[in-house]
């Protein structure tokens, strides 16, 4: 922490809500806000609290891709300050509270109608959709048994704290995994494969060593999970990882 430091933000990376108890008590102890960053985690509880209401504001990404996606790119701010709410309901419509008139150096970011009637009939399906991914990830972490593969696990046992957005398995021979898998019919990605230190953007750190986070860079592998998997299509992905040799 420096005297420049106003805020933490608090990313829930691939659907599993963070140490929130702690990330507060540190914000308590600084006197700093607490951002969420709930991308990756819509619905998921923490302490029986929704990701999104566990800090002073959070951000949602409805990008399509996501647990609550739109049609195209769409996002929220979510935050019980009225003063902030109000600022940022300015902020993205250039600045302006009033027609014409401009408080702030804002910018263009109104949800358009179409995203908002798509995202309103979906929410209510949100938690099924949720309640289908946890049963999958279930379904994979009891039957996929091959000592090459490390699976995730929610923190603390918890199941309600992860909403799966991604399913991350580690393997210290990722790259050839995934050609296997491909040859099997099975889709990954990897989320992600350049760490932020090495990232171009950030070349002024380029030279650093995190020897933990490029590791792990180097071994995730994000398999199939979504809603719409069958059971079928789930039992045969589990079978060809656990034929993996």
């Amino acid at each position: 922490m420096t005297n420049r430091t106003k805020a933490i933000m608090a990313v829930h990376m691939y659907g599993q809500v963070c140490a929130m108890s702690e990330i507060r008590a540190i914000g308590a102890k600084f006197g700093l806000k607490i951002v969420e960053d709930v991308s990756q985690a819509h619905g998921a509880l923490y302490q029986e609290v929704r990701a999104g209401a566990l800090g002073d504001a959070a951000g949602f990404s409805f990008y399509p891709g996501k647990n609550l996606g739109a049609l195209a790119d769409a996002g929220a701010v979510t935050t019980d300050d009225d003063k902030l709410a109000a600022k940022i309901r300015a902020l993205r419509n250039y600045g302006s509270q009033r027609k014409y008139e401009f408080v702030y150096r804002g910018y263009n970011n109104r949800l358009d109608e179409m995203q908002a009637a798509y995202l309103r009939i979906k929410l209510p399906m949100l938690l099924q959709d949720n309640e289908r991914r946890q049963e999958i990830s279930r379904y994979y972490r009891t039957h996929i048994r091959n000592e090459r593969i490390l699976l995730p696990q929610p923190v603390g046992g918890v199941e309600e704290g992860h909403v799966w957005h991604v399913f991350v398995v580690r393997t210290a021979e990722r790259d050839r995994f995934q050609k296997y898998l491909l040859s099997r019919g099975v889709q990954t990605l990897v989320h992600y494969p350049i760490p932020p230190h090495k990232q171009l953007a950030y070349e002024d750190w380029n030279d650093r060593v995190f020897e933990i986070t490029e590791q792990i860079h180097h071994e995730v592998l994000s398999i199939p999970i979504s809603p719409v998997l069958t059971d079928e299509e789930v039992e045969l992905i589990v079978e060809a990882i656990n034929q993996y040799s």
